[in-house]
């Protein structure tokens, strides 16, 4: 456990360790981008007469998600560490 960082807290120790959370964030990333590869090759299959709009409208939704889905990851890490009243640091 020592290579992985700790947040220690004025409240005792809470062992949060952030090898799961850039984890999320890396799939989050991963997801993302693989997505909007959909979208850019569904509008290249729409060009070439195999696909629809509804295929194009559903590969965007989905890479809107994916996008909705980083961004809440990312908003629930900074609100659990950066709370002023928490005093968190990070340790190694």
């Amino acid at each position: 456990m020592a290579s992985i960082n700790v947040l220690l807290m004025d409240r005792g120790y809470l062992y949060v360790g952030l090898y799961p959370i850039t984890t999320a964030d890396r799939l989050a990333n991963s997801n993302y981008a693989n997505y909007q590869q959909l979208v850019k090759a569904e509008k290249m299959r729409f060009s070439n007469g195999e696909s629809s709009l509804f295929l194009i409208n559903s590969r965007e939704n989905k890479a809107l998600e994916a996008r909705q889905k980083l961004i809440d990851l990312k908003a629930k890490y900074f609100q659990n560490c950066l709370r002023p009243s928490m005093k968190c640091r990070i340790a190694d």
